[in-house]
């Protein structure tokens, strides 16, 4: 197959080494794969699998490593055989060998299972991590895969978990909770998360504003209507008014409105400035120094200095 003007397709190569690993000849699959590398035939998911299950049989642990780079580098994503089969033959032999993996390997690994729904696998290479430190990319990792698969609940042990371990939860971190929360609901805990980030001075990112606006507008709950007040709803609309987000602004202003929730000039003064200049833009009309002085005049009538 190596030897012919048309090379056949990759998973040919795949079936004839899964079967030569099935009769137990690693090294022959060693050097096929090395053969098809000289021949610049690209090795698929498949393959590269087969090829790291070899290197396990013969002890060869570094070079599995190397493989499950390769695997990154060739942008494929690691599937349940590549976990399993790391997780399994290669973690329990590292010691044995004077091998350590870095947070970065287990992140890796961590990232395949819980995109695989393996939680209770994910779960135990964090508890093999700890021996190393898990970072705060593992915990999100490990929280984002628990609101998808297991639900919030387990998400926050998480959380809690990271806060405990001393690792500093980021913008991320809330933003999976925050995300969590609100599709389920419980508004409140995500307004309580959010007043949080404010507390330890973060800056929310437009997905958490996106989050909690979802939130808000899809939710009926009193308690979540009522723990957003006006200041609340100011953030939200500011983010909103300055990414040009001027429907999604308006639909929220009404919905504060149907909630109770009493407009204040700051807000007025934020939707009139966003439409009136996305509105004069889009007609193509050019901002002088007239138009600026009318809204600074105007601005300044009602005492808001800052914003003129």
């Amino acid at each position: 197959m190596l030897c012919m003007r048309h090379t056949p397709p990759i998973i040919q190569f795949g079936k004839i080494l899964g079967s030569i690993m099935k009769m137990k000849h690693y090294p022959t699959v060693v050097f096929l794969s090395k053969q098809m590398e000289l021949k610049a035939i690209v090795p698929n998911l498949v393959t590269l699998n087969i090829l790291i299950n070899c290197f396990c049989h013969l002890g060869q642990i570094n070079l599995t490593f190397s493989v499950l780079s390769k695997i990154l580098k060739l942008g494929y994503q690691p599937n349940t055989i590549t976990l399993t089969t790391f997780a399994c033959n290669i973690f329990s032999e590292m010691p044995v060998k004077g091998i350590s993996a870095n947070v970065v390997t287990y992140n890796t690994l961590i990232h395949g299972f819980c995109k695989e729904g393996k939680m209770k696998e994910a779960k135990n290479v964090l508890a093999d991590l700890l021996k190393v430190k898990p970072d705060v990319i593992t915990y999100n990792t490990l929280m984002d895969g628990c609101v998808l698969v297991c639900g919030v609940k387990n998400a926050k042990h998480v959380f809690n978990a990271m806060c405990l371990m001393e690792v500093t939860p980021d913008v991320c971190s809330y933003n999976i909770m925050i995300n969590g929360l609100c599709k389920i609901k419980r508004g409140d805990e995500a307004l309580n998360l959010y007043k949080e980030m404010h507390q330890k001075n973060m800056v929310p990112d437009i997905v958490t504003y996106n989050s909690l606006i979802d939130g808000l507008c899809k939710s009926c709950r009193i308690s979540y209507v009522k723990r957003a007040d006006v200041i609340t709803y100011r953030s939200l609309l500011d983010v909103l008014c300055k990414n040009s987000l001027l429907d999604k602004a308006i639909g929220l202003f009404n919905k504060m409105k149907d909630h109770g929730v009493r407009p204040d000039v700051y807000i007025f003064t934020m939707l009139i400035d966003g439409i009136v200049f996305q509105d004069l833009l889009i007609k193509g009309y050019h901002l002088n120094v007239c138009t600026y002085t009318v809204i600074i005049n105007g601005l300044c009538k009602e005492g808001l200095f800052d914003e003129a």
